[in-house]
């Protein structure tokens, strides 16, 4: 199929809500001042950081084991501890969306608790994650997708941190398994799926440089897809185009709110100097004055736009695909079901911190509150490139990680931001 047979015609003016606004801690603006900062390498104890998650680990636990109290010997009873592990996943440092979704699901969750417990096992979560990141020199500072920073490394430690806590409460612990769904979305979004795998194996060397990965269980969810996926995929693929075709309104809705971030998630050609790029993202130029000053930005942002409709279709089609598959229920079985995108029947978790924005480690860059070479665990956030190039009244400085030490780190890709006065 074509991507003429899917091209919006729609004016310019449409992609303001979809590229200029969409998350940025302000719209940018052609008249924007983006700052390059110098780059140094450096060394971050990230063993610090496992510290302060263990920390906090043991204080929630702590928490959750202590809130009901129940008669002597019945602390290692299954419907107790399944109890205990849910008030847990339930606190508000954990638990992203309402507390009725985890309601919706909670005697799947309890039953697949006490299954552990009875058969002394360690409790088994599971989530999808971890994708690729995002090639746009508005987002990130990627150039391939496979590049990693503090923001992931934050990430491995909130599931970690999840499950060491989970310890406190039963002894024989938790195992957090990571789904990473990179190459399922690959050609959806248009990135490499050599990028989805890279990215994948840099997470995984995260887990192992900080030495978690027996607790945080990470694998490539395409290496689990049945034989017949892609068949599968192309099956529903022509089913979601011709209901979306015939309007129906739920394929309609879901493909206008994922249009947004197929947008600011598909691959930025490198090619492209970076000011036609901001341009292109830039609220100004529907302004057909600045239009005509930049007739390049105003052709990429057409094709961005229309080929957004093609990536959301294929989108929800591969998901549908795998979700139809069973791959993540069957790739752990018995595991209770998390997620970082709220909805029924999951509990939905932060991916760093409930300080943190709703942005995802792969969609952004890493940087942290206090700006210092020791930063605490629970400062971290992600911001975008554009915003943090923006940032004025601070001399910052990309630091870098020694790649022979840190094998999942880059020479380019900023690791995090430190002040140049610390």
């Amino acid at each position: 199929m074509a991507n003429e047979t899917l091209s919006s015609n729609e004016p310019v003016a449409v992609t303001d809500a979809a590229m200029s606004i969409h998350r940025f801690a302000s719209p940018i603006t052609t008249e924007d001042n983006f700052a390059d900062f110098p780059t140094e390498k450096g060394e971050v104890d990230l063993c610090r950081l496992k510290e302060l998650a263990e920390e906090s680990a043991h204080k929630r636990g702590t928490m959750a084991k202590n809130k009901k109290q129940v008669k002597k010997g019945r602390e290692h009873d299954p419907e107790v501890v399944a109890e205990r592990v849910l008030d847990l996943l339930t606190m508000s440092r954990y638990r992203r969306g309402p507390v009725q979704f985890v309601q919706d699901g909670q005697q799947e969750f309890m039953e697949r608790i006490t299954h552990a417990v009875r058969n002394d096992e360690p409790i088994r979560l599971i989530a999808s994650f971890f994708g690729s990141k995002v090639q746009n020199p508005v987002k990130t500072w990627a150039s391939n997708g496979t590049e990693v920073d503090i923001s992931e490394v934050a990430s491995v430690l909130r599931f970690y941190e999840i499950a060491s806590a989970i310890k406190v409460i039963y002894p024989r612990g938790a195992e957090f398994h990571i789904s990473c769904d990179g190459r399922k979305y690959a050609d959806s979004i248009g990135f490499s799926p050599k990028a989805g795998r890279g990215y994948y194996e840099n997470i995984v060397r995260i887990a192992e440089h900080i030495q978690v990965q027996d607790t945080v269980c990470l694998f490539d969810e395409a290496d689990h897809f049945p034989s017949d996926m892609e068949e599968r995929k192309m099956f529903h693929f022509q089913r979601v185009e011709l209901l979306y075709k015939k309007g129906q309104p739920d394929i309609v809705q879901r493909v206008t709110q994922l249009r947004a971030s197929m947008c600011l998630s598909m691959p930025i050609d490198p090619t492209i100097d970076r000011q036609t790029v901001r341009a292109a993202f830039s609220i100004s130029l529907d302004d057909p004055t600045i239009a005509k000053k930049h007739p390049q930005a105003v052709e990429l942002r057409r094709s961005i736009y229309d080929a957004s409709l093609l990536c959301a279709l294929r989108y929800i089609a591969h998901y549908d695909a795998v979700k139809e598959a069973r791959v993540v229920e069957d790739a752990v079985r018995n595991a209770v079901r998390t997620t970082v995108h709220p909805k029924p029947k999951q509990i939905g978790i932060y991916a760093i911190n409930q300080h943190a924005s709703s942005v995802f480690p792969h969609h952004g860059q890493g940087i942290t509150k206090c700006l210092s070479l020791k930063p605490e665990l629970d400062d971290i956030r992600i911001g975008f490139r554009a915003d943090i190039e923006r940032t004025t009244g601070v001399q910052l400085i990309a630091l870098v990680l020694p790649t022979d030490i840190c094998r999942f780190a880059s020479d380019r890709h900023p690791f995090m931001f430190v002040s140049a006065h610390d």
